[in-house]
C-alpha cells in the first residue's frame, strides 16, 4: 500500500500533493502502514479513503481503485448506517462499536458482514476535525460461526427437550447444572437447577453413590452406564429405579469440561417384572403340583393349512406321567407316530380360528380316555395351543360298569314284572270264579223274583 500511495496522483483529491500533507496526517499514515491490524483514514470534507494492506481484503474487488476516492463512492451501500457515525466523529465525538452489521456488495453480490471498530477524530492545528482514524476488525466469520453454534445448541436442546428420557448437562468439577429438560424436572421435581451444583440441588442423594460416580467420570473421562439402579428422592418412602449414562463432555483439546447425564425411569417396569416373577412363581408351583396334565404345543401346518405335527413346548409333570414319555421339545411324531389324525385336526382348528375346544376321547396310542380342553395362546399369527389333559379312564370304566349294572337291573326288573303280571291274572281269574260260585249259591236259595234281582 505504501508503493501504491507513492504512485498515486493526490493532486486530484482533497488531501492534496504529498508535500503539503499535514504532519498529523503523515504521522497517522506511517502508523497505519506499519500496523498489521486493518486500518483506514477518512480525510477531508469528502472523507477521502486511505488504508493499509490489512484493510485491503475487506474491500474485495473494490481494491485498489478505492485508494484516494471519497469513502461513500467506495461504500455507497453503507451511507445510511455509517454516515451518521462519521458525522458524529467529525463533530468531535469518538465512536466505538463491538459489532456493526452491514450488507456489503464488495464482490458483486450482497453479503452479510460484521465489524468491530473505533472511529477517532483527528484535529488540525486549529482544533478543527480534519479526518477520522479507524482501527477495525472484520468479525463476520466469528459472528456467523457463533450464530451457527448457537443455532446448533438451540437445535440440540430442542431435540433434548423432545426426548422422552431425562437429560441434564453439567459443567465443571462441581457438576453445575447448565441445562435440564422437562422430563428431568418431571422425575426429580421442580427445583432451582441452573447455576447450582448437584450436591446443592440434591442433598438427599448423599450416601447413594451418585456424587461419587459423577466425580469418577469427570476425573477419568470414562463414561458410566447403569441399569435399574435404585434412587430415592426427598419425601419419598420407596425407591425409584433408573437406567442412565454419565457421558463426559470434552473441549477441543480433549479435556473433560462437563458431563452429559441422560436416561429413563424404569420403576414401573421393575415393579411389573417383580410382580410377574411372583406371579410366575405361583404359576409354576401350581403348574407343577396339579394332577391335571398341561402342555403348550407349537403346531406345524402344510401348504394347504392342515396340521401335520406339533411340538411340545412346555409340559408339567402330570402330563409327562400321563404320557409316560419325556416329551418337552419333541415333535409328537417322534414319540407317538401312530397318533390318530383327530388330534391334529382338533388342535389345528383351535390354532387357526382361536375358538376353544372341549372333548372326551380315547387316545388309541395311549389306550386311555382323556378329557381335553384346548385354547390358542397369543394372537392369530401364533401357532401355539395350550392343552389341559385329564385322564378319565377310571371314570369311563366306572361309567361302563354302571351301565352294565343298570342293564342287568332293568332286565331283572322286567322279568319280575312279567311274573307279577302272570300271578295277578291267576288271582283275578280265581276271584271271578269265586264270585260266580257265590252268586249261584245265592240264586239257588232265592225265589224266582229274588233270583232275577241277583242276576241283574
Amino acid at each position: 500500500m505504501g508503493a501504491l500511495m507513492r504512485a498515486h496522483d493526490w493532486s486530484t483529491t482533497t488531501i492534496g500533493v504529498r508535500e503539503q500533507w499535514p504532519p498529523s496526517f503523515v504521522t497517522l499514515v506511517r502508523i497505519m502502514l506499519n500496523s498489521r491490524q486493518p486500518m483506514f483514514i477518512a480525510w477531508g470534507s469528502d472523507r477521502t479513503l486511505v488504508y493499509n494492506d490489512s484493510y485491503a481484503p475487506m474491500l474485495g474487488s473494490r481494491h485498489p481503485s478505492a485508494l484516494g476516492r471519497p469513502f461513500f463512492e467506495t461504500w455507497p451501500e453503507v451511507r445510511d448506517e455509517v454516515g451518521a457515525l462519521m458525522d458524529q466523529v467529525f463533530a468531535g465525538d469518538p465512536v466505538h462499536m463491538d459489532d456493526l452489521q452491514l450488507t456489503l456488495h464488495r464482490n458483486g453480490y450482497p453479503e452479510e458482514t460484521h465489524f468491530a471498530f473505533s472511529y477517532t477524530p483527528v484535529s488540525g492545528d486549529d482544533g478543527v476535525v480534519e479526518g477520522l482514524f479507524c482501527a477495525c476488525t472484520e468479525t463476520t466469520r466469528q459472528i456467523l460461526v457463533e450464530r451457527r453454534s448457537l443455532s446448533e445448541r438451540q437445535r440440540q436442546r430442542s431435540l433434548l427437550q423432545q426426548m422422552p428420557g431425562f437429560v441434564a448437562v453439567l459443567r465443571d468439577p462441581d457438576h453445575v447444572f447448565e441445562y435440564v429438560n422437562d422430563a428431568y424436572v418431571t422425575i426429580t421435581g421442580r427445583r432451582d437447577y441452573l447455576g447450582r451444583g448437584v450436591r446443592e440441588v440434591f442433598p438427599e442423594l448423599m450416601g447413594q453413590g451418585f456424587f461419587e460416580l459423577l466425580d469418577r467420570v469427570y476425573a477419568t473421562g470414562e463414561a458410566y452406564t447403569a441399569s435399574t439402579l435404585p434412587i430415592r428422592f426427598a419425601g419419598e418412602d420407596n425407591d425409584r429405579f433408573i437406567n442412565f449414562i454419565y457421558q463426559p463432555i470434552r473441549d477441543d483439546a480433549g479435556a473433560v469440561t462437563g458431563i452429559f447425564a441422560g436416561g429413563y425411569e424404569v420403576t414401573d417396569q421393575v415393579r411389573s417384572r417383580a410382580a410377574l416373577a411372583d406371579s410366575e412363581s405361583r404359576y409354576r408351583t401350581l403348574f407343577e403340583s396339579i394332577d391335571v396334565g398341561f402342555c403348550i404345543i407349537d403346531m406345524r401346518f402344510d401348504d394347504a393349512g392342515r396340521a401335520t405335527d406339533y411340538r411340545i413346548v412346555e409340559a408339567n409333570p402330570a402330563f409327562e406321567r400321563q404320557t409316560g414319555a419325556d416329551v418337552v421339545g419333541r415333535w409328537v411324531s417322534e414319540f407317538a407316530p401312530d397318533l390318530e389324525p383327530y388330534w391334529f385336526d382338533l388342535y389345528g382348528r383351535v390354532a387357526r380360528t382361536g375358538e376353544p375346544a372341549h372333548c372326551e376321547n380315547k387316545a388309541d396310542v395311549f389306550g386311555r380316555w382323556f378329557d381335553v380342553r384346548a385354547l390358542r395362546v397369543g394372537d392369530p399369527l401364533d401357532r401355539r395351543v395350550a392343552i389341559l389333559f385329564s385322564d378319565i379312564s377310571e371314570r369311563k370304566r366306572m361309567e361302563e360298569a354302571l351301565r352294565v349294572m343298570n342293564a342287568t337291573l332293568e332286565r331283572q326288573v322286567s322279568e319280575r314284572t312279567a311274573e307279577r303280571n302272570f300271578l295277578a291274572t291267576i288271582v283275578e281269574r280265581t276271584d271271578i270264579m269265586v264270585v260266580r260260585r257265590q252268586m249261584i249259591w245265592d240264586i239257588q236259595r232265592c225265589s224266582g223274583a229274588e233270583a232275577l234281582v241277583h242276576l241283574g
